[in-house]
């Protein structure tokens, strides 16, 4: 292959004197920002009908499930102990969630009150 052939590249370098302009960038979302929109796309309800009536009655199912597992089975104390801190640190945790992205606090109501509907249901 000759020289002749070959495709030349031409690059532009620009003088120091002179103007340049640095390309703008877009701007990076903050790890929190991240953390918000991540939490918010975890946490919110399905767009679909059908898929938020299984969500619903799952959420409605499992904790009746666990409920009436828990009050009518014969488990020793130390078990119950480990479920109610068990129960507290994810209580701890929501409360730190719903400190730090207020934008959620509907979501979470109405999640728990599919929780407790289970709970009333089951117990």
């Amino acid at each position: 292959m000759t020289t002749d052939d070959s495709q030349k590249i031409v690059v532009e370098v620009p003088h120091s004197s002179g103007n340049f302009t640095p390309i703008p960038h877009a701007p990076q979302a903050s790890g929190l920002e991240k953390f918000r929109q991540h939490w918010l796309e975890i946490l919110s309800p399905p767009d679909n009908p059908a898929d938020l009536a299984f969500d619903s009655l799952g959420t409605i199912t499992i904790t009746a499930l666990i409920t009436s597992f828990a009050l009518f089975t014969p488990l020793p104390n130390f078990i119950r102990v480990i479920g109610w801190i068990f129960i507290l640190i994810h209580a701890l945790f929501l409360v730190q969630i719903l400190r730090y992205i207020p934008e959620i606090r509907s979501i979470m109501f109405f999640r728990l009150s599919l929780v407790a509907i289970g709970i009333g249901i089951g117990s």
